[in-house]
């Protein structure tokens, strides 16, 4: 799986395996250029023919056997990478069980992560991070959730960068609605 988060300043691919043995998700190589807003940004072309590159020659390189989810926000970004032969899914942010997506998004990769059971007891985590995703890591470290608003649904602090704890979301919340359908 390969899931774009498109954006000029922030973009943030990340690659995930599941294994079918046991369903736990591995994820194992990022793309995560950042520009300061003086530089120009990165155009969605630009970060299509990054993720193609870091495909070539590997397994993901072939389209049949990975799926890939991209953040719906920028449609014509998905239509360019789908023109460059790199045909991806759009992420759903809809409400999911009557929650908000980011809120439930965010509690669905807490889930995966978690080392202790509702009550208490140790249970083994389904969601691994590999250390060759610093930035994914780091940013997953740092989130904070934002103030809470009357009538909106919670959201990350916008101090904190949160663009690949956001394709992790994405990614997380595709599979689990192919696997709820």
């Amino acid at each position: 799986c390969a899931l774009p988060i498109w954006g000029t300043r922030h973009p943030h691919v990340v690659w995930a395996a599941e294994d079918p043995r046991n369903g736990n998700l591995y994820v194992y190589r990022e793309i995560a250029p950042r520009r300061d807003l003086k530089e120009p940004g990165i155009p969605a072309e630009e970060l299509i023919d990054m993720i193609r590159d870091a495909e070539r020659g590997t397994p993901e390189g072939n389209s049949a056997i990975c799926l890939r989810v991209a953040d719906s926000a920028d449609p014509a970004a998905i239509l360019a990478a789908a023109r460059k032969g790199l045909p991806v899914a759009k992420a759903n942010k809809g409400k999911l069980d009557g929650e908000g997506s980011v809120r439930k998004g965010h509690e669905l990769v807490e889930a995966l992560l978690r080392w202790h059971g509702p009550d208490g007891e140790p249970v083994r985590p389904r969601l691994f991070i590999h250390r060759s995703c610093p930035v994914l890591i780091e940013e997953m470290e740092e989130l904070r959730w934002g103030p809470e608003i009357p009538g909106q649904e919670p959201a990350p602090d916008p101090e904190c960068a949160d663009h690949g704890p956001d394709a992790l979301r994405y990614l997380v919340r595709y599979r689990y609605d192919r696997c709820h359908r």
